[in-house]
């Protein structure tokens, strides 16, 4: 087995966890939108789903920034300058 561990999934990498969840979201995410099909979904509530994973994704993105943002500062420090 490669990659870190995983403390959520002992003997699983965070790697083969990471392939796992994706797996059940995928499943999960098929499972409501045929749900969604067999109710006849509206098309206001599809606009409504679309924008929604459009914001999630924007969140995403601010979170990312932000991250970026922080391991782009330097670090700023003073210069000694000796006084007379």
């Amino acid at each position: 087995m490669t990659g870190a561990s995983n403390p959520e999934m002992p003997g699983a990498s965070r790697g083969e966890a990471a392939g796992s969840a994706n797996a059940a979201s995928e499943a999960a995410s098929d499972a409501f939108w045929k749900l969604m099909e067999a109710c006849g979904l509206p098309s206001e509530a599809a606009a409504h789903f679309r924008q929604a994973r459009i914001e999630v994704l924007k969140g995403v993105r601010e979170v990312i920034d932000h991250r970026i943002e922080n391991l782009s500062r330097t670090s700023r420090k003073g210069t000694r300058v000796a006084v007379d």
